[in-house]
């Protein structure tokens, strides 16, 4: 299962703040400890197919944190994502993470563009888009 949190920084400059790391990370917890009730009636239209996930013993989950700052991921708010692992992984390696910061994506999107292309079809909720400096979509 994968669970991703983006947030957009529009001078481009930081990384996540820690605060913001931590609401993820609770976020995380209520998900895999059916706090249902701690979250909006979005989510809850998919908690049938998140129960199912849950009760699977061979569910992984894949945190993903993408930002649109140019500086990595500072040391206290990393520390709490390696603190969420170290917790969540006990007794086996049930979850991964990923952090993908602007220079990340950058470097993913002109290797596509040198190899294979691209080729993904998506789905945005609430999106919304930005003209400058690039145009670009979110959601």
């Amino acid at each position: 299962m994968y669970v991703l949190q983006s947030k957009w920084k529009q001078d481009s400059k930081g990384s996540v703040k820690t605060d913001e790391v931590m609401k993820f990370t609770r976020g995380f917890k209520d998900l895999v400890n059916a706090r249902y009730d701690r979250f909006n009636s979005k989510f809850n239209n998919k908690t049938p197919d998140i129960e199912e996930a849950l009760n699977d013993a061979g569910t992984r989950f894949e945190i993903i944190l993408v930002y649109s700052g140019q500086t990595p991921l500072a040391d206290e708010p990393k520390r709490e994502l390696d603190d969420l692992l170290g917790e969540m992984n006990d007794s086996s390696d049930i979850v991964i993470m990923r952090v993908y910061n602007q220079a990340n994506i950058y470097n993913i999107i002109s290797q596509g563009a040198s190899g294979n292309p691209i080729n993904l079809d998506v789905c945005l909720f609430e999106w919304g888009q930005t003209k400058e400096p690039y145009q670009s979509y979110y959601g």
